[in-house]
């Protein structure tokens, strides 16, 4: 294999979505390269070529030698000669094979692409990049389970576990975030998600919005929210209460009375990201009533 310099500037592999400076960067970090390479390699030429012809001479230099040695200005020599490469033969007439020509400059070993040059070698013209090697079938695999995008749901990963837990932080969160008549927040929380696969047996019976290389989303109805937090073993309620309120209020006595607010969900949007196997949820609610709760009433007494 040959030993000429590779080079040392990675490309990453979601180039596509760098920013503009940082393309820039990469390329002048190859072109630069790719002349500090250029120069490195006709060096190498060089001396590759330097070396072969010495050794071309002091073959063709030794043959000529033996072969004088071995009877050539000798008229009592019996005319059996010994090559020095290894063949054996019989002279009669005391004629022997010419020395080996010296390669001419410039030529290579066409039957060995990697041997090296036996003369200077010609400029070459253009311009060429040196890309790292593609990776292995391993690297892939671990890239793969890197990004999301490996088919394997690990057995730790519990759909309804994981369902109850987003139910009870998000009626967290959504009770202190403030509601009017008027206000529909969002309320944003994150879960981790080990990959694609398990995102999508989440969502399983929401068919995703959008499914991209690197995100997947879905967007679901107040009803359909309700839907996909309940589990087989608990129904979840639609209605959220006591939640922070910031409305308007008539105060008597200075003091302002305190409003027991209720909301429900109106959408949610979620979205997976595959490289960093995360979910991403936002919350959208609004103010549906008030009033303290009655027994045997599910909802709130006063209706917005």
């Amino acid at each position: 294999m040959s030993n000429r310099p590779r080079g040392l500037t990675q490309i990453p592999l979601d180039v596509e979505y760098l920013p503009h400076d940082h393309l820039i960067s990469i390329l002048r970090a190859v072109v630069n390269e790719r002349d500090e390479l250029y120069i490195a390699l006709q060096n190498e030429q060089a001396k590759s070529a330097s070396a072969a012809a010495a050794a071309a001479v002091a073959a063709a230099t030794n043959y000529q030698q033996h072969h004088n040695n071995q009877g050539h200005h000798n008229p009592n020599s019996t005319g059996n000669h010994h090559d020095p490469f290894g063949f054996h033969y019989q002279d009669h007439h005391h004629h022997h094979p010419p020395p080996l020509p010296l390669p001419p400059p410039g030529t290579n070993n066409n039957n060995n692409p990697d041997a090296a040059p036996t003369g200077p070698a010609a400029p070459t013209t253009g311009t060429t990049y040196h890309h790292p090697p593609a990776p292995a079938a391993n690297e892939n695999v671990a890239q793969n389970n890197h990004m999301g995008n490996n088919n394997t749901v690990p057995s730790s990963f519990k759909v309804d576990t994981i369902k109850k837990r987003i139910g009870k932080k998000s009626f967290l969160l959504v009770k202190k975030t403030a509601h009017n008549k008027a206000k529909k927040p969002w309320t944003e929380l994150n879960e981790a998600v080990p990959n694609a696969s398990s995102a999508m047996a989440l969502f399983d019976g929401f068919p995703p919005k959008s499914d991209t290389h690197r995100l997947t989303k879905w967007e679901l109805t107040g009803p359909e929210v309700i839907e996909w937090l309940s589990t087989p073993s608990s129904t979840v309620n639609k209605y959220i209460h006591p939640v922070k309120f910031d409305g308007k209020v008539i105060a008597f006595g200075g003091a302002k009375p305190f409003v027991y607010a209720w909301a429900s969900y109106e959408s949610m949007q979620a979205r997976f990201d595959k490289k960093g196997s995360s979910l991403s949820l936002k919350f959208r609610t609004k103010m549906v009533g008030s009033g303290r709760p009655v027994e045997g009433k599910d909802g709130p007494p006063s209706l917005t």
